[in-house]
């Protein structure tokens, strides 16, 4: 749905908000379930976040129990933990 923002003399359209953090985490659990190949790259890419963003959020979802990296880094996936959601 449109948001409707004060703007100097008027108001602006906002079509899109800027994702919050938590959506930004529900998003990469979401693709992980999807395709537990993807890389820390890959989800850059379609997520248009920074290397740190997505650095972060891996940690914490590591750290919370909810991501599981199986095998080695270059060859593993992503595992993620549906009861710890």
């Amino acid at each position: 749905d449109p948001v409707f923002e004060e703007f100097q003399h008027g108001f602006r359209v906002v079509l899109f908000k800027e994702p919050t953090q938590e959506n930004t985490k529900e998003k990469i659990i979401q693709l992980l379930k999807e395709n537990g190949y993807y890389t820390k790259n890959d989800l850059m890419n379609i997520l248009g976040k920074a290397d740190g963003t997505i650095k972060e959020h891996i940690a914490n979802l590591k750290k919370e129990g909810v991501l599981e990296r199986v095998g080695s880094t270059k060859s593993g996936y992503w595992k993620v933990i549906t009861n710890k959601l």
